[in-house]
């Protein structure tokens, strides 16, 4: 198997897994909360202002007695709610056993004829489709059974993590399929006919032309909660209602106007503090069940339902996002590429957002977001490791290359009766662009030369071996200085292809006549320390070398006193910064070599090196440096 068919399969094994794992949704404990986040980010939602709420809250235990309350309350809150008109009456309290109260509670709810009583379903969670139940308890007392319009369960299970957010609109029992009782209460609401109701089992439910709720394959659809507890649906106390319904009988002004409740829906459940009834859902920690009913009756009448996005959509969007972000990774370099990784998570969020506050879709957030960070990740580290490994490769020509620059340098100082002779190196990077040499001319005298090539690195190491050879050849014709920057200057300027230049100092030590003969192309003056003070030297600079074809260069002649100190240097050495980015300076080399003038060469060389050391300590060494020094003895 060659490389790029083991690369075609890598990439569509990964493919596989990443479709297999959206497909599974694996991470969905973790996905949840991203979808609680969005819930919580939108805002209150509209809804039907027919849907009130009657709780049976902490106020009615207090006065009625410890739940459940007796029955007869319940005939006595049923007749007041059909004499002030109310449409709907939903009870979200179950009455299974039978009591001796059962006749007066069955006339009310036969009377008022508008009555829906629930019953729960123990559900089987393992069921994949229509959701089964393990067991029921249906039954409802007889006498108030026959009395109701209509019985519905009110079962429901929360998700993994605790939270109520979806809910059955259907769960099979033996034979019979049995329905939600917000949906039976809806439909009638709607004055829809049941014939008019189509369900198609792991897809939707259409009822009439109005409303089509999304469901999951188990027959479940996503509450759609509109608000938080006390921010939707007029809430009325359940003793309060009976209250100001004999307050109003004896002339008194009621708690509540009753006359309110015309026309509208009551929802009837348990609300008291601590009761089994308070359960988290996406937006609260505790919520009263009865409140979830209430939720799902009013997303079916006002036609508002929340949909889990398809799996095909999610891996769509899944695939897109990832491959922009392997795009934009390697496209661009490591910043910009983080720049833009954001970005697409941000665009992400927004989406995610926006499908869900406008359109009532919710799409997978968690995963993708994981995967553009596993891809941002790996593609960053794959081109590191990459870029890791041509630095290695680089570092080790750098040093083959370093070992072949220093085989150009001499390897050591010349030896003299009348001058002592020391230098060093620094280079700024494994190699450098400086460069000296020494040439023994006949038999006594010997040419000095220090030189400073353009630029940094490789380049400039190439360009000064070549330098430092031609030098070689030129020098030891034994010309005078001018004459040999003359010719190698030619030389140069011909072979070069690159903008690059040498700025150089020449000079030749006659040790019979004691003194030097000195000829510069654009290169710093030498110092020359003489009685503790400094002696410029008057040279007529020539250009750098490798710029001008036939340039002329000027030498100068300079005799020569015992103890004379001269100091050839590169750039690298006054231009040493200091932690405040400060130059060393010309003056304090100066001043250094005039209070070290007592020294030996070697030492005075090791010296100045010190102090541009300590001056320039926490700072980064930017150019190469080179010093010589020369005494006369």
């Amino acid at each position: 198997m060659n490389s790029k068919i083991r690369k075609l399969f890598l990439a569509c094994l990964i493919l596989f897994i990443l479709i297999l794992f959206s497909y599974l949704r694996v991470f969905d404990i973790l996905e949840l909360p991203t979808f609680d986040f969005r819930y919580k980010l939108r805002p209150t939602q509209n809804w039907n202002k027919d849907i009130v709420i009657i709780e049976v809250s902490d106020d009615t235990l207090k006065e009625l007695g410890s739940w459940p309350i007796p029955r007869d309350f319940h005939a006595t809150l049923i007749r007041i709610l059909k004499e002030y008109g109310v449409r709907q009456i939903i009870f979200d309290i179950v009455f299974s056993d039978p009591t001796n109260q059962d006749d007066d509670l069955a006339l009310a709810i036969k009377e008022s004829g508008n009555v829906y009583l629930p019953f729960v379903l123990s559900i089987d969670s393992k069921s994949k489709h229509i959701l089964d139940a393990k067991k029921a308890d249906l039954e409802i007392a007889e006498k108030i059974k026959d009395a109701s319009k209509a019985q519905g369960f009110i079962s429901t299970m929360p998700d993994i993590d605790g939270k109520y957010r979806w809910a059955p609109l259907f769960i099979k029992y033996g034979s019979n399929l049995f329905s939600h009782i917000s949906l039976i209460a809806a439909v009638d609401y709607l004055k829809i006919d049941q014939r008019n109701i189509q369900f198609i089992p792991d897809r939707f439910i259409k009822i009439g032309s109005f409303t089509k709720i999304p469901l999951d394959n188990k027959a479940r659809c996503l509450i759609n909660y509109p608000g938080k507890w006390h921010k939707v649906f007029k809430h009325y106390s359940y003793y309060d209602i009976l209250v100001s319904y004999k307050q109003a009988l004896f002339g008194e002004t009621p708690r509540i106007n009753l006359d309110d409740l015309n026309g509208k829906v009551c929802f009837i459940g348990l609300t008291a503090t601590a009761t089994c009834d308070l359960n988290p859902i996406p937006i609260e920690n505790t919520y009263p069940m009865v409140g979830s009913n209430a939720s799902i009756f009013n997303m079916i009448v006002q036609g508002s339902p929340i949909m889990r996005a398809s799996h095909f959509v999610n891996i769509i969007l899944l695939l897109f996002f990832s491959l922009l972000t392997i795009f934009v990774n390697r496209k661009f370099k490591f910043l910009d590429g983080s720049i833009l990784t954001i970005f697409i998570i941000v665009i992400l969020f927004i989406l995610s957002c926006v499908s869900f506050y406008y359109f009532g879709i919710w799409i997978d957030l968690f995963y993708p977001i994981l995967i553009l960070f596993i891809i941002y990740l790996s593609i960053n580290l794959f081109k590191y490791l990459n870029e890791k490994r041509k630095n290695e490769l680089v570092e080790k020509e750098l040093i083959v290359a370093k070992k072949i620059q220093e085989s150009f340098l001499p390897k050591g100082f010349p030896r003299s009766e009348c001058f002592e002779i020391a230098g060093l190196m620094v280079p700024a990077r494994k190699i450098g662009g400086d460069l000296y040499d020494f040439v023994q001319l006949g038999n006594q005298n010997i040419g000095v030369m220090i030189a400073d090539v353009s630029g940094k690195g490789v380049p400039a190491a190439l360009f000064m071996a070549k330098t430092i050879s031609d030098f070689r050849y030129f020098a030891k014709s034994n010309d005078l200085p001018k004459d040999v920057l003359l010719k190698l200057n030619n030389k140069l300027s011909i072979e070069s292809r690159e903008s690059i230049f040498v700025t150089m100092n020449y000079l030749v030590l006659d040790i019979a006549n004691k003194k030097i003969i000195a000829a510069n192309a654009g290169h710093f003056s030498p110092i020359v320390i003489r009685a503790g003070k400094s002696i410029e030297l008057n040279f007529d600079f020539g250009p750098p070398l490798g710029i001008l074809e036939e340039a002329q260069f000027s030498q100068v002649e300079f005799p020569l006193e015992k103890d004379d100190i001269i100091v050839l240097y590169t750039d690298g050495v006054i231009e040493a910064k200091s932690i405040k980015t400060e130059d060393f300076g010309k003056q304090k080399l100066i001043n250094d070599v005039i209070e070290s003038k007592h020294l030996k060469a070697s030492e005075l060389v090791s010296r100045i090196n010190d102090g541009i050391a300590k001056f320039s300590y926490g700072a980064t060494q930017h150019d190469d440096l080179t010093i010589i020094v020369i005494k006369c003895i």
